[in-house]
């Protein structure tokens, strides 16, 4: 059986008042979730080069930018679980309450399944915070590989939001500050907001290993999150590339360059993020 996960001490140790919240979290949030359309075998990536975890080697049918230029990537995440095909998920969060305070969030996620094929689950492949506490507290409460950003919400008189994404200006390369990695247009829907039945909800989470300093890496987790909310309809659109310099909505370095539908869900309410469990083996 599956057994709680203690976190270790951070390693390195955070900066100076950066605090240690453990889980569990309750997130007061408002979530959108579109649905990205995954090629089986995609083309070779034009971008692959300028970010190392874009070898068909990690790739392994991802799309470029699935994994963080700076991450480490785990060997665990190579093998057992593999990618399930179907389509990805862009997931934007705004937390506007939380023990780390108010903060966004950028995610790509896929569907894994084991080696055997018995059981799916979700993995967070790339996530983008917008504070050094979330990045922190993500990190080591729950092992996702999070990273920080800047993220520029900016509405627009037609009741639109554009939403711009972009590495912190002193951000290594192959990274750049010079112009965001992320570029979109969300509208939300007329219809109201709806509670949805359970059985709708997103499922588990599986989280690979993260590979700390010289410290022994994370093992496999997971964990199921809690919507206490209102479910409702949500659009997402393109800029065009004059306007941003970013053709599809990411650059295929620091994410990949989605096209998701244009339709995707959106939720508002209180979002329970429990604490993980270990599972026995990368192949449970």
């Amino acid at each position: 059986m599956p057994s709680e996960f203690t976190p270790p001490p951070p390693s390195p140790p955070p900066p100076p008042l950066i605090p240690i919240l453990p889980a569990p979290w309750a997130l007061r949030a408002e979530l959108h979730i579109f649905l990205a359309p995954q090629a089986r075998n995609p083309p070779p990536s034009p971008f692959a080069a300028a970010n190392p975890n874009s070898a068909p080697e990690i790739l392994q049918g991802l799309p470029a930018g699935a994994y963080h230029p700076l991450e480490a990537v785990h060997p665990a995440a190579l093998a057992g679980r593999q990618w399930a095909g179907g389509a990805g998920k862009v997931v934007l969060a705004r937390y506007e309450d939380s023990p780390a305070g108010a903060y966004s969030e950028l995610m790509y996620v896929s569907d894994f399944r084991s080696a055997g094929g018995a059981r799916e689950a979700a993995r967070i492949t790339n996530v983008y915070v917008s504070t050094e506490a979330g990045v922190w507290n993500g990190r080591r409460n729950h092992s996702f590989p999070m990273h920080l950003a800047r993220f520029d919400y900016t509405r627009t008189p037609d009741g639109r939001t554009l939403l711009r994404v972009s590495h912190p200006a002193d951000a290594p390369a192959p990274l750049t500050a010079e112009r965001p990695f992320f570029v979109a247009r969300l509208t939300p829907s007329r219809i109201p907001l709806l509670p949805v039945a359970a059985a709708l909800l997103p499922s588990s989470l599986s989280r690979i290993p993260l590979v700390v300093g010289n410290a022994e890496s994370t093992p496999w987790l997971v964990s199921t999150p809690v919507f206490k909310g209102h479910w409702g309809v949500a659009y997402i659109e393109e800029v065009p590339e004059a306007e941003d310099g970013v053709e599809g909505m990411g650059d295929g370095v620091g994410y990949p360059r989605v096209r998701p539908w244009s339709a995707g869900v959106r939720f508002e309410g209180i979002l329970e993020d429990p604490k993980p469990t270990v599972m026995e083996s990368e192949e449970d």
